[in-house]
């Protein structure tokens, strides 16, 4: 036991040398390029331009941060053997039937009115999105996150098509799966869960989009959507433990639920 031990925290710093690696070349790369320019200018222009040459600048970065990501994950939550374990879910008929219910359920909440909650609404696409995170884990739960985007644009387009959003998408339903998967649930994982898809997806990676299709400045988008969605963590939560309490039973007792892991109610701690 402690030879994997002292193995894990090995290959933790082995993976967190290599991200930082990565991420400090991508940096030094871009501040190369822009020259003069502020940064927020200098991507608006090449988004412009170049959208996909501009994904491509910063594909480097991107690869830094997921293995920093995957490092921690995996040392701290064994998040590498989950993922080997939960891709048996894409085999799996009656949790990809499930997947697809729930792309079924989020297309229909978003034709749902919103509620609005001080200067900003709620919806209620997180709530199908929460449920296949718990039942079908973070490997099908990106291929839900990604179909449920593509099919929600292809039937309710608005706008131009731009995959920022599929990504946020994604993330947003891989938090659930860490969160609620093979776990026990309880309100403190839910506002957990809540706080981080909303500040960490929807306000900082989504301004990160708004500067790259509209131009302005990173924290003129940032902070207002910041309020906005510390605005609805607590909405979000309740309705989100509602759900979980009258579902959790059913879901059980149709067998689509792992072993273990999940309780008949949901508890404070």
């Amino acid at each position: 036991m402690e030879q994997h031990s002292e193995s894990k925290r090995r290959a933790l710093l082995w993976q967190l040398a290599a991200g930082l690696f990565f991420v400090a070349v991508q940096f030094a790369a871009v501040w190369n390029k822009k020259g003069d320019q502020p940064l927020a200018v200098w991507l608006q222009d090449k988004w412009t331009s170049d959208p996909w040459g501009t994904v491509g600048i910063w594909s480097l970065g991107l690869i830094g941060v997921a293995i920093l990501a995957y490092a921690v994950l995996d040392y701290f939550m064994e998040f590498g053997s989950a993922v080997h374990l939960d891709s048996a879910n894409l085999h799996n008929t009656r949790l990809l039937v499930f997947a697809a219910l729930m792309v079924a359920m989020a297309r229909a909440l978003s034709l749902v009115p919103s509620i609005p909650i001080f200067h900003t609404k709620l919806s209620f696409g997180f709530l199908a999105r929460a449920l296949c995170a718990m039942v079908c884990g973070p490997v099908l739960g990106l291929v839900y996150g990604f179909v449920e985007d593509i099919l929600g644009f292809i039937l309710q387009p608005s706008g131009e098509f731009f995959f920022g959003y599929t990504l946020s998408t994604m993330l947003g339903v891989l938090i659930y799966a860490l969160c609620f998967y093979r776990r026990r649930v309880t309100v403190v994982s839910i506002v957990i869960a809540n706080l981080l898809v909303n500040l960490l997806v929807n306000a900082a990676l989504g301004s990160v989009w708004n500067v790259m299709i509209r131009g302005a400045t990173f924290w003129s988008w940032f902070v207002p959507s910041f309020i906005k969605n510390m605005a609805t963590i607590v909405p979000k939560a309740l309705l989100l433990y509602i759900l979980f309490n009258s579902m959790l039973p059913i879901l059980q007792r149709m067998g689509v639920l792992p072993r273990g892991g999940h309780e008949d109610r949901i508890s404070l701690f």
